[in-house]
């Protein structure tokens, strides 16, 4: 070879060289950078309703009504004219009455009350005649089982109302037996006089559950909250519980007791900022709330880094080759740098490539953005993306090329493996704030339940410095009251 030949093959390889060198240190952007910027939270409101029963157990009630009514009557009066072997005359009668302690229960939605009645007087005909013939006083003894069954209900003003039905069932028919074989019933007479002793059992039930006892339990509730719940990993968060309207099951009876639901619904609201707590004016007027546990609905803003989602990217295409044809050759990509970052409500990618193209001497490199929204999945405790899709392709000449293996394989793996489980913090999130709310000494000495609290995320937002996980909790939100006192 030639002096000149030579130099000149040196000089080729230099430039060969050189190119290569040049050519792998340029970087393509094949697609528009979105824009590097988080958006603000929002934590919408939502109702809760504290459930506040009101239960008086049936021993208690039967202690109570027991202690109201006396337990023993004595009636003295004058009987209907009879007629006994063709002789008419007025009739008297003057007998005591006692009762066994009267015992409730629960009958069809309804207070049964049940109590055995032993009868003993005399009875007979008036006059002298009568008392000459010792036909005035006769002995006799009755004995009866009575129900008394009751349906209740509560008044707008917290009162309870009730309407009572008696029915007898005589074991011993109260009659006096005048002559040897010759009866009169006073079955009527002895039903007047129980009836008037038990007239007064509806009043007596009120004393026993007086007004001011209810309306007390649910002026506990009433009242504006303001609960601090330290976040695992966030701010300090502060629930703040309005009450709005107040409404009562009625008297419920159960196998158990007698009670009454009092529901306080309230504007349930979180912020960063603990509000100062305002009065409450005065109960209202009760309206109507079933029967139930209250309800506990709570959006609850949480936080997530965005080091877990990337590393779930990186996870998902890193280190992997994409092969894919071009023509009738053979081309690969792999995914050398994979970021996350928030894009104005969405989060963005930017994803370094290297791609062996046939036909191309040297291998190509380059970025590629895109943009996805973070959904959660069908459980609520996984976020995933979705609705994927690339910039704005600025080099369709490149893009063309490699567009299918970008568009099918790459996206199908971001999307498929792109996602985070949330379970453990939705836990921690929904622990602190079950232990907030129960704690009396945040709520004013009322210990609220919350029992089977379900946490699900409803919404992402890509924040500038980490994801904002607004997540609601529901669950049974209750503060049963039994209290012997509410009876005596």
């Amino acid at each position: 070879m030639g002096k000149i030949a030579y130099v000149t093959a040196v000089v080729a390889g230099v430039a060969v060289i050189g190119a290569a060198v040049w050519y792998s240190n340029r970087s393509t952007v094949l697609s528009q950078e979105p824009v590097r910027k988080g958006v603000a939270e929002t934590v919408p409101g939502s109702e809760s309703t504290l459930g506040v029963r009101v239960a008086v157990p049936f021993d208690v009630l039967n202690s109570a009504v027991n202690g109201l009514l006396p337990t023993s009557f004595t009636k003295d009066e004058n009987g209907e004219d009879v007629c006994l072997i063709g002789i008419c005359a007025g009739t008297q009668y003057k007998f005591t009455a006692s009762r066994s302690p009267i015992a409730f229960s629960h009958e069809s939605g309804k207070l049964r009350g049940t109590v055995s009645l032993e009868i003993e007087g005399k009875g007979g005909f008036r006059g002298d005649g009568a008392k000459l013939l010792d036909l005035d006083e006769k002995n006799f003894a009755a004995s009866a089982d009575i129900a008394v069954v009751a349906s209740l209900s509560v008044t707008p003003g917290w009162c309870p109302e009730v309407n009572a039905t008696v029915s007898y069932n005589w074991t011993k028919t109260p009659r006096v037996e005048y002559i040897s074989g010759k009866y009169v019933t006073i079955q009527g007479i002895a039903e007047d006089a129980i009836n008037d002793s038990l007239k007064t059992l509806p009043d007596k039930l009120k004393e026993a559950i007086p007004c001011d006892a209810i309306k007390a339990a649910a002026a506990k509730a009433w009242r504006n909250y303001a609960v601090p719940v330290q976040i695992p990993r966030g701010p300090m968060l502060h629930v703040a519980i309005h009450p709005k309207q107040v409404g009562t099951s009625g008297l419920i009876v159960t196998d158990e007791n007698l009670r009454v639901a009092v529901g306080v619904v309230s504007d349930v609201s979180v912020s960063t900022k603990a509000e100062a707590e305002q009065p409450l004016g005065p109960l209202p007027d009760l309206g109507q709330v079933p029967d139930s546990a209250g309800k506990l609905d709570v959006s609850l803003p949480l936080r997530a880094e965005y080091g877990p989602l990337n590393e779930a990217l990186l996870a998902a295409v890193i280190g992997k080759s994409f092969e894919f044809a071009v023509g009738s050759g053979q081309g690969t990509v792999q995914i050398k740098e994979a970021e996350v970052f928030p894009s104005e409500g969405k989060i963005g990618l930017e994803l370094g490539f290297s791609a062996d193209l046939p036909g191309r001497i040297f291998n190509t490199s380059g970025t590629v953005y895109a943009t996805a929204k973070l959904t959660p999945d069908e459980t609520g405790q996984v976020i995933r993306l979705t609705d994927f899709g690339y910039s704005r392709i600025l080099d369709n000449g490149v893009w063309s090329a490699l567009s299918a293996v970008f568009e099918g394989q790459i996206r199908q793996q971001i999307e498929r493996k792109g996602r985070i489980d949330l379970k453990p913090h939705l836990e921690k999130g929904r622990e602190a704030l079950r232990e907030a709310i129960s704690d009396p000494a945040k709520t004013n000495g009322i210990k609220i339940e919350v029992e089977d609290p379900d946490a699900k995320i409803v919404a992402i937002t890509p924040a500038d410095d980490h994801l904002a996980i607004l997540t609601r909790i529901t669950g049974t939100l209750d503060t049963t009251v039994v209290d012997p006192k509410i009876a005596n």
